[in-house]
């Protein structure tokens, strides 16, 4: 059984390059924009990533307060609990902090890719 065994997070600055865009979806007219990318590690060896793009004027989070409480807390909190068990997962989340929900966001993409590695399957056809 896949279990949830290592939360690792990266903050990137990523470069926009459509800056119309960029300030569309931030109201902020910057150059260079902070992203989170999250690895999963289950214990018999999958992986999964995901990248978080928030809008700190939506969600009130930024990339470094994602990483932040995504590896002080939320990572910590799954730890253990099998891969496919989404619904305890989310419950799991929950319990441990309220809001944040891009950083929990983040985390639940992560596990949705682990499962499609392991089951050979893109996510769009797991879903």
């Amino acid at each position: 059984m896949s279990t949830i065994a290592h939360v690792t997070t990266r903050v990137v600055p990523v470069r926009n390059t459509a800056l119309p865009t960029a300030y569309a979806s931030t109201r902020v007219a910057a150059e260079w924009r902070s992203h989170l990318f999250v690895r999963v590690e289950t214990a018999d060896g999958h992986v999964g990533v995901a990248e978080g793009s928030p809008l700190p004027h939506f969600s009130g989070e930024n990339a470094e307060s994602m990483a932040a409480v995504i590896e002080a807390r939320l990572a910590p909190a799954l730890y253990g609990l099998k891969l496919f068990g989404i619904e305890a997962i989310q419950q799991k989340l929950e319990l441990t902090v309220s809001g944040h929900f891009a950083s929990k966001s983040t985390l639940i993409n992560a596990l949705f890719d682990a499962q499609g590695r392991k089951l050979g399957l893109p996510v769009s056809q797991l879903l």
